[in-house]
């Protein structure tokens, strides 16, 4: 009884689709082959699921290391790394990419409460940036690809801290 109860813990840990017991006929393996080809597609939708992309209701949709930005009618897959920073005007950010700018829906705040990666910081308030990409700074100011953007003075001793200056 012991080796059955430990067979059986054994075969839990494998997750099978299905089973079959020897000996075995035509009906039980037919049974067991639609229940595995049944429960594979229903771990496999399960698992679709899980992958769709989170919707921030602002025109990110993430996933990690990377999301899609809609701009239009037309979704565009953006790497974290590739984000060189974000300008903000109004109820609208530019993200900045290493390929080209898109306007997005949203505040500046929420977009970056929605991105939550240490390395988007906030240098003014209407800009963050990806410090990962940053190309040269001073007190005043950072080189962001091509993009000079002000450092304001509320945000001047944090960006002390990150850059070790001041």
């Amino acid at each position: 009884m012991l080796l059955l109860a430990l067979t059986v813990q054994k075969a839990k840990n494998t997750q099978p689709a299905a089973y079959l017991v020897k000996p075995f006929n035509t009906a039980s393996l037919l049974v067991s082959v639609e229940l595995a080809i049944h429960n594979f597609a229903t771990l496999r939708n399960t698992d679709k699921k899980n992958e769709i992309a989170e919707d921030t209701d602002d025109g990110f949709y993430l996933k990690e290391g990377y999301l899609f930005i809609k701009d239009g009618q037309t979704f565009f897959k953006v790497y974290m790394h590739d984000i060189l920073y974000l300008s903000s005007d109004d109820n609208y950010i530019r993200v900045a990419t290493k390929q080209k700018n898109i306007l997005v829906r949203s505040t500046l705040t929420r977009a970056l409460e929605k991105l939550q990666q240490p390395y988007f910081v906030r240098i003014h308030r209407s800009h963050a940036i990806n410090i990962n990409n940053i190309n040269s700074f001073t007190e005043n100011e950072v080189v962001v690809g091509n993009q000079k953007l002000p450092i304001g003075r509320n945000y001047k001793e944090e960006i002390g801290k990150i850059f070790k200056f001041g």
